[in-house]
C-alpha cells in the first residue's frame, strides 16, 4: 500500500461512504442514523447519542453499536476525529481545543445545538468526552467512558525530542499497523480490522495528525477534567475490558476515585475495545444505562 498519495478534495470525498460536512477548521466525515425503533417517533423525538472513537482508529469502530442503538430507537452520531478516517487533516495544534470545537461546531452545524444528548468516548475519545464534559456540563445527559485515555499509567510514551526529530513520522504507519493486535485479547477474530483501519493512511496529513496528538494531546494529563467531570449530577457508566494492553485495567480504578457514583462494567476476554470484541456484553450493558436515563424505554 502507498500511504498518503491522495489529498482528500470533493472529487475524492464523492466516492468515499458516509457524509461529510465543512466545519471551522476543514470537512468531518460522519454518520447519522435516525430512530427506527419500536418506540421511535423521529429524529428531533428520540434521544441523541454521540459515539466518540479513540485515538487512530477511526469511526468504523462503532460499527457493531451504531446500528444497535439505531434499532432500539436511538438518533446516533458517529464521525471521524481530525485527522483521522477520512476527515480533513488541517494544519493545527492536534489538543483537547481543536476536538473539543469540532465537536461543537458538529452539533451545530446538523441542528443540535440545543440539544442535550449521551456521550460515549473510546480510549481517547474517553478522554475527549470528559474534557468536553467537564466544559459543557448542560450539554450532556449521560457520559459513557471505554476504556479511556487521560489519567497517569505505568506506560512510558516517547519523549517529545524524538517525536520532533522529522524522520519519525515516516515510521509512525508502521508502528501503528505494528500494535493493532493489542487492542484484542483475541486479534485472530478480527483479521477485517487493518484493512479498515489502513485504509485512512491513504490520505496524505495521517502521520502529522497522529504525531501533533501525541506531542500534545497529553493523554496522561486530564486528572482535573476528570474530577471536575465526577462532580457533576450526569450519570455516568465505565466499561474497561480485562486484558486490555493499552491502557491498564487496574486504571480503572483511578478513574473510578475520580469520579464517584460510577456504573462499572468489567468485560471478561476482552482487551481495549469491548465495543468491537465484546459487543453484545457492550451493547446490552449500554443500552440499559441509556434507557435508564432516556425517554427511550423498554
Amino acid at each position: 500500500m502507498k500511504y498518503e498519495q491522495i489529498t482528500l478534495t470533493n472529487t475524492v470525498r464523492e466516492n468515499l461512504p458516509g457524509k461529510f460536512i465543512k466545519l471551522s477548521k476543514g470537512y468531518t466525515h460522519y454518520e447519522l442514523l435516525e430512530a427506527n425503533g419500536p418506540n421511535a417517533d423521529g429524529p428531533k423525538g428520540s434521544d441523541l447519542v454521540v459515539l466518540v472513537h479513540g485515538f487512530s482508529s477511526p469511526m468504523f469502530v462503532w460499527d457493531k453499536v451504531a446500528p444497535f442503538l439505531k434499532k432500539n430507537g436511538f438518533n446516533v452520531l458517529r464521525y471521524d476525529l481530525y485527522g483521522r478516517g477520512f476527515s480533513d487533516r488541517p494544519n493545527y495544534t492536534y489538543d483537547k481545543d481543536i476536538y473539543d470545537s469540532q465537536l461543537i461546531n458538529l452539533l451545530s452545524a446538523l441542528g443540535y445545538e440545543d440539544t442535550s444528548f449521551h456521550l460515549v468516548g473510546l480510549s481517547m475519545g474517553g478522554e475527549i468526552s470528559t474534557i468536553f464534559t467537564s466544559r459543557h456540563p448542560e450539554k450532556i445527559k449521560t457520559l459513557t467512558l471505554v476504556d479511556p485515555a487521560g489519567l497517569p499509567t505505568d506506560l512510558s510514551t516517547p519523549p517529545n525530542f524524538v517525536l520532533k526529530i522529522p524522520f519519525v513520522k515516516y515510521i509512525i504507519n508502521r508502528i501503528m499497523i505494528g500494535n493493532l493486535d493489542k487492542n484484542f485479547y483475541r486479534p485472530e477474530n478480527f483479521p477485517e480490522y487493518e484493512q479498515k483501519y489502513t485504509a485512512q493512511m491513504q490520505y496524505k496529513g495521517f502521520r502529522d495528525a497522529i504525531k501533533s496528538s501525541l506531542l500534545h494531546m497529553d493523554m496522561q494529563g486530564a486528572s482535573e477534567e476528570f474530577k471536575k467531570a465526577g462532580n457533576t449530577q450526569i450519570p455516568k457508566l465505565l466499561f474497561w475490558g480485562e486484558n486490555d494492553e493499552t491502557i491498564p485495567y487496574e486504571v480503572h480504578e483511578k478513574v473510578q476515585e475520580k469520579m464517584k457514583d460510577l456504573k462499572f462494567v468489567s468485560v471478561p476476554e476482552c482487551g481495549h475495545m469491548p465495543n468491537y470484541e465484546q459487543p453484545n456484553i457492550f451493547n446490552n450493558a449500554l443500552l440499559e444505562f441509556l434507557q435508564t436515563h432516556s425517554k427511550q424505554k423498554q
